[in-house]
């Protein structure tokens, strides 16, 4: 769909500058119609160290809706056209992210990350758990080499046919990789045990098909490409 710049400011809830030290604008996508997610970077503090994270929030008719969490900045985002169901993102440090959109609180709302659960305290002790912070249900740092190893810049779809879904993401070095976005049934559970990037209850996953090498072609490519998917005047984010 075409992306269309935001008349009014995304307002933050006020209560996450007091759990967080800082939050920054990186970049936010068009989901639907009155559906916008915007990627922050936030800033935890716990034991006397710092921590920076990755913040989305879902807005719907310029409202806070859903929240989700990553352990690193999250600087590119991507909702297949074919595959309405999962956000991707595309982070600092090369990871891709998947979250399953049809997911409900529930399922996230009692997560075992340290991190996660730090910042769940820390709410709590001031608001009660006001807010849940959606983990990702995919992540592809596991594959170390073997994927990205810079921060993400563009993601888009690449080819769809019945139950496949593929997109690509690049990243700033001019490494392309396909990936599959994969829909498991209930007899797939198992993976969610065997496969590294997987979390516990996910029933999608990212699989690699290919990767190549843009190299030197990649200072010559549009700034079509860049991650720059919506147009925000960041000085009226409140």
């Amino acid at each position: 769909m075409n992306i269309t710049p935001v008349e009014e400011s995304l307002e933050i809830p006020q209560e996450l500058f007091e759990i967080f030290d800082d939050i920054k604008l990186l970049c936010a996508f068009e989901g639907s119609r009155n559906q916008i997610f915007a990627s922050y970077r936030i800033v935890f503090t716990m034991n006397g160290r710092s921590f920076p994270l990755g913040l989305i929030i879902e807005y719907l008719n310029q409202s806070a809706s859903r929240y989700f969490i990553a352990l690193s900045e999250v600087v590119c985002l991507y909702i297949s056209i074919n595959f309405r169901h999962a956000l991707i993102g595309g982070t600092k440090d090369g990871s891709l992210l998947l979250w399953d959109l049809r997911d409900s609180n529930l399922l996230h709302a009692k997560n075992i990350h340290e991190i996660v659960n730090k910042i769940k305290e820390k709410e709590a002790g001031r608001y009660g758990e006001k807010f849940i912070y959606r983990f990702s249900n995919y992540s592809t740092d596991y594959l170390g080499e073997n994927g990205h190893n810079s921060s993400i810049i563009k993601i888009k779809d690449t080819y769809s046919s019945k139950n496949v879904y593929e997109v690509f993401s690049l990243d700033e070095f001019g490494k392309v990789i396909n990936w599959n976005i994969a829909i498991l049934n209930k007899f797939d559970v198992n993976q969610t045990f065997s496969d590294p990037g997987m979390n516990f209850d996910s029933k999608i996953k990212l699989v690699k098909i290919a990767q190549f090498e843009i190299g030197e072609h990649y200072s010559r490519l549009s700034e079509a490409l860049l991650c720059s998917d919506m147009d925000i005047d960041k000085q009226g984010i409140k």
